[in-house]
C-alpha cells in the first residue's frame, strides 16, 4: 500500500512538473503581416526597431523565440533588464523589438548620459563621453544634412591605401530607456579623406558639402579638362549603421580613446 502512495504521488509530481516546465517554455512568436511577431501568450505584437538601435538580452533563459522552419534555428528572444518585456525585448543578435504602439525616439531626442567607445574587433570600451555638450554636438552632427555615402569612403581608403580603425558608439540610455542603447560607427583613418566632385560651372559654383573644406582645381584627365571642388572630410569619420550616411568630425573624439593615439603613426596603439 505503502509503494502504491509513494509510486502515485511520484507521477503525480512528474505530471506536475512536465505542466511548468510547458507552462514555462519561451513560446514562438507567430509572424505577422508585414514585420510583426505576435505573441500566442499574451497577444502583443512586435515590431524590429531601426537597426541603430540595440541592447544586451537579460536572463539565463529566452522570453520568446522566433523560428524560421526546420532548417534554421531561427532567433532567441529575451527581456532587456530594467525594462517592461510587454513593451520591449531583444534578440540574440542584438534586435530590439518594440510592442505595437511603443516607439523609439531619434538620437535628437533620447536620453543620454554616456557615449561609450568600443573597439569593434573585440568588444573592449576604450573610453567614454559624458560631457553634455559633446554629446549635443554628436546628435547635432549626425542630423545634419551634410553627409557623404559610405560606399565612397570604403573606396577612397581602399584606393589610397590608408590605414583605418572602426569603432562602435554607444548612446546609452537613461530615463525610461535605459538598457537600450543608440548605435553609430566612428572611423579612424591614417590620412584625410579628401573626396573630389566634378564642377561644371566654375563661375556658378556652390559647394556640395557646405561647411566642408575644400579646394578648387583645374585639372586635366587625358584630353579632358576641368574644375574639380576636392573636400576634405578629415581624420575622423561618423557613420550611420542604418543608413550608410557619414559624417566629418570636426572636434576629434580620439582625447577619449585610451590608449592615446599615436599622432605621428595616426593609429590607435
Amino acid at each position: 500500500m505503502k509503494r502504491t502512495l509513494s509510486t502515485a504521488l511520484l507521477c503525480a509530481i512528474l505530471v506536475l512538473s512536465c505542466l511548468l516546465t510547458a507552462c514555462n517554455k519561451a513560446p514562438a512568436l507567430e509572424k505577422e503581416e508585414g514585420s510583426g511577431f505576435r505573441n500566442p501568450k499574451t497577444d502583443i505584437v512586435y515590431y524590429p526597431a531601426s537597426p541603430n538601435y540595440s541592447a544586451k538580452p537579460f536572463g539565463a533563459e529566452p522570453y520568446a523565440k522566433i523560428e524560421f522552419g526546420e532548417d534554421s534555428e531561427g532567433f532567441q528572444i529575451y527581456e532587456i533588464e530594467g525594462l517592461d518585456p510587454e513593451v520591449y525585448l531583444v534578440s540574440n543578435v542584438y534586435t530590439v523589438y518594440c510592442a505595437a504602439g511603443a516607439t523609439l525616439p531619434t538620437l535628437q531626442n533620447f536620453p543620454c548620459e554616456r557615449v561609450g567607445i568600443y573597439d569593434t574587433q573585440v568588444s573592449s570600451n576604450d573610453g567614454n563621453i559624458t560631457s553634455a555638450d559633446e554629446i549635443a554636438v554628436l546628435k547635432n552632427l549626425h542630423k545634419s544634412e551634410v553627409f557623404i555615402d559610405r560606399a565612397n569612403i570604403t573606396l577612397y581608403i581602399m584606393f589610397e591605401n590608408l590605414e583605418n580603425d572602426w569603432y562602435d558608439l554607444h548612446f546609452m540610455g537613461s530615463g525610461e530607456y535605459e538598457g537600450i542603447y543608440y548605435q553609430l560607427k566612428y572611423l579612424v583613418c591614417s590620412d584625410d579623406i579628401i573626396i573630389t566632385e566634378v564642377v561644371e560651372d566654375a563661375d556658378n559654383f556652390s559647394d556640395f558639402y557646405p561647411g566642408v573644406p575644400y579646394e578648387l582645381m583645374w585639372e586635366t584627365y587625358g584630353d579632358e579638362e576641368y574644375y574639380v571642388a576636392k573636400y576634405n572630410f578629415g581624420r575622423e569619420i561618423l557613420c550611420d549603421v542604418a543608413t550608410s550616411n557619414c559624417y566629418r568630425i570636426e572636434n576629434s573624439l580620439l582625447p577619449y580613446i585610451t590608449p592615446a593615439q599615436d599622432a605621428d603613426a595616426g593609429q590607435v596603439q
